[in-house]
């Protein structure tokens, strides 16, 4: 008839369950022993008896009974379940609360995150606000709201530094996506905190779809820049954009146009009423001499572009004003290709205040620079830096050293030497010898030779100068640059040997012995130069050792080959 049988599973189930972890004994219903029908009633051609169909049925009502006791069971052991997985989230958000708690993160001043948060944002890129056009996220490029987005704590504290949101730089021309919004955040959280601006335009502006949005914002917030640059490619539609109304600068100090500039007063006349009036700008950096600057209040000044003689009028009558200006920069002194222009009358320009000069040249042509230097009377001047000029200097530039002697501290010259014809130094060691405070002089002598004849004229003409300059240490004047700290020469095709090498440890050796000894001194063969022209430089042990004892005394001694290794030390004490 019906059998009983019980499964090895069901056996072990109805044994205690132990925790494995605290081996106490947990509760769990039991598990019944299973009742199976013999095999013989499975087969198909089997019919069971009347008896067998009782019992059958009376099974059949008790296994229904199991079931449901078994379902209760099971519906008991799901809540057991959730409880548990309830008390073990709890248990998991306490510990992560305890960990957040006793966090390092927790104990950082606020003070710090201001220093990390103003590094990210401020010292690590120039603006804070520099959208990547070429990205699809306006979050991109924009660290103050990627801060703010971490944790509250972090956004309270973003929030709250309005520097972090004061440096902004804006692109009219075609972006991808409107920017409006994002930079409508930052000039709300930057609050009053005066702004570092861009705003730049490399082509048309009315083909972007938000110019008009981007151009009303700016409009309410560019009164509060501090520095303001511009940097627009000028088209007709600029003619379009409706003027500012009332617009000051009350806290302008820096002003600059880089690449293309600003629209001229033709076109923005309340723009330029404006900066004429702002009672704080010190900086400037413009293409011209533009006549509605505030010169005499101005501390630095540098003008991009000298190309015709109305440029250097405009310069020269304008300087005259700038009676504060303590920087001077003329980036590109350059005439090469204009026709139409006419001498310039040598005037004085009287600079009191200047402590600095800085001349860069374009080319080779000198036909302004003379004037110039004709006309500047620097009598406080302590730096100057020459830049790109050609080997043969003119005489007016040394004549402005002369006036400029008694206060001038340090002279850096980088020049080319592009034709060996004018390898000659009738000035260089005169300018020196009339600097008694110069306290630094570096040369660069730049410019390759096509020909062996070129560069064997130019590698005599180094080695004559270097010659006379250590001649003029070694016999010269005891006033000859009697303060000097710093020598650096690099020149090219100059003959680099141990006997060289001797003679400028002995000048070194012997200027240690007088009241100014030198801190550093720097000689450099610049290279590329042809291998078969070239000699390898073997230290001997003996000028190693001078080396040594020179640096033992506190002075700096680089000599240093680049003619077939760049960035090759022969030898250097530090």
């Amino acid at each position: 008839m019906l059998g009983e049988r019980l499964d090895d599973a069901s056996v072990h189930a109805q044994q205690p369950v132990l925790c494995q972890r605290c081996q106490h004994v947990v509760d769990t219903p039991y598990i019944r022993p299973l009742q199976t029908i013999e095999p013989r009633f499975l087969h198909n051609d089997y019919i069971p008896s009347k008896v067998e169909m009782s019992e059958l049925k009376d099974l059949l009502k008790e296994g229904e009974r199991e079931l449901k006791r078994y379902e209760v069971d099971m519906a008991l052991l799901q809540q057991t379940l959730e409880q548990l997985g309830n008390a073990k989230s709890a248990v998991e958000t306490m510990a992560k609360q305890c960990w957040a708690a006793i966090s390092a993160q927790r104990r950082v001043p606020v003070e710090i995150w201001e220093m990390i948060f103003s590094t990210l944002c401020l010292s690590l890129c120039e603006y804070s606000f520099d959208v990547n056009y070429r990205s699809h996220s306006p979050l991109l490029g924009l660290p103050a709201i990627i801060i703010s987005q971490v944790c509250s704590h972090w956004r309270t504290i973003a929030k709250g530094l309005s520097k972090l949101w004061s440096s902004i730089t804006v692109n009219l021309s075609e972006p991808p996506y409107d920017v409006g919004l994002p930079l409508e955040v930052y000039f709300s959280n930057s609050g009053d905190y005066p702004l570092k601006l861009r705003i730049q335009s490399d082509g048309p502006i009315l083909e972007s779809p938000w110019y008009v949005g981007l151009w009303e914002s700016l409009s309410r917030h560019i009164h509060r820049s501090r520095e303001l640059t511009m940097a627009v490619e000028f088209h007709d539609d600029f003619r379009d954009l409706p003027p500012i109304q009332r617009l000051t600068f009350p806290n302008l100090e820096a002003y600059r146009e880089l690449e293309y500039g600003t629209p001229d007063e033709s076109v923005w006349p309340w723009f330029w009423q404006a900066i004429q009036r702002s009672p704080k700008l010190v900086v400037f950096s413009g293409h011209h001499a533009n006549r509605a600057i505030p010169f005499p209040q101005l501390t630095s000044w540098e003008v991009r572009d000298i190309q015709r003689s109305k440029d250097v009028d405009d310069f020269l009558d304008v300087a005259r004003s700038c009676k504060a200006l303590k920087s001077l920069t003329l980036s590109s002194i350059d005439s090469w290709g204009v026709r139409d222009n006419l001498p310039v009358a040598v005037r004085e320009v009287n600079l009191p205040s200047l402590r600095q000069l800085t001349v860069r040249t374009y080319r080779d042509d000198y036909s302004w620079l003379p004037s110039i230097c004709d006309s500047l009377v620097m009598p406080s001047l302590e730096t100057c830096f020459i830049h790109r000029c050609t080997w043969l200097l003119p005489s007016a530039l040394v004549d402005m050293v002369r006036r400029s002697s008694i206060s001038l501290k340090q002279i850096t010259l980088e020049l080319r030497q592009e034709d060996p014809n004018s390898c000659r130094d009738p000035l260089l060691l005169d300018m020196l010898q009339a600097v008694p405070k110069l306290a630094r002089f570096e040369l660069t002598l730049g410019g390759v030779s096509s020909t062996k004849i070129r560069r064997r004229k130019a590698a005599a003409f180094t080695d004559d100068m270097v010659s006379a300059l250590l001649s003029k240490f070694e016999n010269g004047p005891p006033g000859f640059l009697p303060q000097l700290e710093c020598l650096s020469l690099e020149l090219p095709y100059v003959t680099l040997n141990t006997q060289l090498v001797k003679r400028i440890l002995e000048v070194v050796s012997a200027r240690q012995r007088t009241s100014h000894p030198l801190a550093e001194f720097r000689f450099v063969r610049l290279g590329p130069y042809p291998k078969a022209e070239s000699e390898t430089l073997v230290m001997k042990p003996e000028l190693v050792k001078r080396i040594r004892m020179l640096d033992e005394g506190h002075v700096k001694v680089v000599i240093q080959d680049c003619t077939r290794h760049w960035h090759h030390y022969v030898h250097t004490t530090q």
